[in-house]
């Protein structure tokens, strides 16, 4: 990878992947340019170049306008500033709160050190504030392995962890974008469910289940920005979601029969459908985004560089 100075004289840099890279504290993958004066110029985010989703989860700040919150149960001072993720560290059980830059920029891993660390809260950065929170410890969700970060974001282990939204949530030919690497070897996975029978399946293996539903008449998939065929609406098998590699899922024309809750988890109480593997980025938008689709995943795809 190269980086360009303010006379565009290439400079040789680790590779070390775009968010490894920050100048004056910014990652360079959030930079458009440099500008004359050696400041970073930031590019927009989904958040800026589209209408506002329903709900956004990501470690990279969505929109550079963010309004600040107030962290959340952070342990000592709380402090207002534009959150994305909490952790809790395990050896300690203390709470603390980070940004998009403080996770790439050396705070968060300061703070780890050579421990574990666990989400509690991914924070809504859309104007919606509902925030996906877990605060029993077994099942939290991983980020941090012995002080070593997940690159490919937060870890569900197919068996206990989930997160829960702050405000369940109604969809009706709605939109989702969703960078995620799935294990392909565990079945019966679902990345979104509730309480109610309800599920988002990723890998079904046969099994026929109601309640979400992808409406035909509507539905479109995108994997990796190309058209994408899924063997069934309701029900059937359906494996798009799991991979060997990360990978970007658009799902344009979602219905909900019953309330989404969770994030990793199956319906009811069971874990015999959770999700396995790693989640960098959720955005929901509560209408059909289909005019804006390939806006938004280049937007998404040129931070990930997925394809």
């Amino acid at each position: 990878m190269e980086v360009f100075s303010t006379i565009f004289a290439p400079i040789s840099t680790p590779d070390l992947g775009p968010e490894s890279i920050a100048i004056n504290g910014t990652p360079f993958s959030s930079l458009s340019f440099i500008g004359a004066n050696g400041e970073p110029v930031l590019i927009d985010g989904v958040l800026d170049l589209f209408s506002m989703p329903v709900l956004a989860y990501s470690m990279r700040d969505l929109g550079k306008a963010r309004t600040p919150i107030i962290s959340i149960g952070d342990t000592g001072t709380q402090t207002s500033d534009t959150w994305v993720i909490q952790l809790r560290r395990d050896s300690d059980d203390n709470h603390k709160s980070f940004t998009a830059s403080q996770v790439i920029d050396g705070t968060l891993s300061t703070w780890v050190g050579t421990d574990d660390a666990f989400i509690t809260i991914l924070y809504d950065q859309s104007s919606n504030g509902n925030n996906a929170v877990q605060g029993i410890v077994l099942n939290q969700p991983q980020l941090v392995d012995d002080g070593v970060r997940y690159s490919l974001g937060l870890r569900f282990d197919d068996a206990d962890t989930f997160l829960t939204l702050t405000n369940s949530l109604m969809l009706s030919d709605g939109t989702m974008h969703v960078v995620s690497k799935l294990d392909p070897a565990a079945e019966k996975q679902t990345l979104f469910g509730g309480l109610t029978n309800m599920y988002i399946p990723v890998a079904q293996s046969g099994s026929i289940r109601d309640g979400m539903y992808l409406k035909s008449d509507v539905l479109s998939h995108h994997l990796n920005g190309q058209p994408a065929i899924a063997t069934g609406t309701r029900g059937d098998a359906f494996d798009l979601w799991t991979s060997t590699t990360e990978q970007l899922l658009t799902l344009t024309g979602v219905t909900t029969d019953f309330p989404i809750q969770d994030v990793g988890r199956g319906a009811g109480t069971t874990s015999s459908w959770d999700a396995g593997g790693f989640v960098n980025e959720i955005i929901f938008y509560s209408d059909d985004q289909s005019a804006n689709r390939v806006g938004i995943e280049t937007n998404i795809n040129d931070h990930y560089n997925i394809y």
